[in-house]
């Protein structure tokens, strides 16, 4: 076997990959439509092909990529990254529709991503799946804007980010007055230590400008709840169709807020006939049985199924 062609490198190592394997992916696999790696510093590394090998150089190469999911954990090749996204050739931006980006440091990485999308004066990529994994928001709105049409996004996930309440906060902000909807369907994310009223006077407001098919919400602190996030819902009442919640702090719910969170869960089933997936999950330990043993909870899930 002389030649192999790779269309899908998905995981492509379980530790991150050399530059020097990611050279030789933009030389020999230029058909390359799904790209998952993690990207590290090489110091004793010699390129082959080129006296000075860059990141951007790999995905020039790969004109049909539709995916790129990639993990940085040092600054060195970030920043060329991200111009690349935007100054790169025209069949790369073009196909280029899924972009994953992880990063090891909230702070440093979100001002280099500030810093290289507002002095890069190019057009936004036209995304529609958006995952930022590990960044502080509260100053990406205006980057994120200009960095892809955030209006066409149909999928949206904000890991691991700090201050994501204030990105949609003013994700609304902008949009809210709009005659046409956004074109967000999918929603995940997770929330930091921050008042559970700003969290959900944010989702809120998100819920008014898009008809989300699916939500996935998740509290990383003991305070976080859904119970009064769900009171919300009934905005996508026509929309939909999965609802999930997690809680990864080790705090059960009390048993004195079983009761409302019941009624919050009923609040959602009756007005949103076209939910098709519930998930709760309020510790470590998946549902708490106490949930279920409540006959409020019964109640509704009955209904539910009917």
């Amino acid at each position: 076997m002389v030649n192999v062609t790779i269309d899908l490198c998905r995981h492509l190592s379980s530790r991150p990959i050399s530059m020097r394997i990611l050279e030789h992916l933009s030389h020999a696999q230029q058909g390359l439509l799904f790209l998952q790696a993690t990207i590290r510093h090489d110091a004793q590394y010699q390129p082959r092909f080129t006296e000075q090998f860059q990141v951007s150089q790999a995905l020039r190469s790969l004109p049909r990529l539709g995916t790129c999911d990639i993990t940085f954990l040092r600054l060195d090749r970030f920043h060329e990254f991200i111009h690349c996204l935007l100054a790169g050739p025209f069949a790369f931006r073009s196909n280029l529709k899924c972009l994953r980006i992880h990063v090891s440091n909230p702070e440093t990485f979100s001002q280099v991503f500030k810093k290289e999308v507002l002095e890069t004066q190019c057009s936004p990529l036209n995304l529609n799946r958006l995952t930022l994994d590990g960044f502080n928001m509260q100053d990406l709105f205006r980057p994120v804007s200009q960095f892809t049409y955030v209006q066409s996004l149909t999928h949206l996930t904000l890991w691991n980010c700090r201050q994501t309440q204030s990105f949609f906060s003013q994700l609304t902000d902008t949009f809210l007055e709009s005659p046409r909807l956004i074109d967000l369907q999918h929603l995940t994310t997770n929330f930091d230590h921050v008042n559970q009223i700003n969290i959900d006077k944010s989702l809120e407001s998100v819920f008014k400008i898009c008809e989300l098919r699916s939500v996935h919400l998740t509290w990383d602190y003991p305070q976080g709840s859904p119970i009064t996030t769900l009171a919300a819902m009934p905005l996508l009442a026509k929309s939909l169709r999965s609802l999930s919640f997690h809680q990864r702090s080790h705090i059960h719910i009390a048993e004195e807020e079983l009761p409302y969170l019941g009624e919050g869960l009923k609040a959602v089933i009756e007005p949103c006939h076209n939910l098709l997936q519930l998930g709760i999950q309020v510790n470590e330990y998946s549902i708490i049985p106490q949930i279920w043993d409540a006959p409020v909870m019964r109640d509704h899930i009955e209904f539910w199924v009917r």
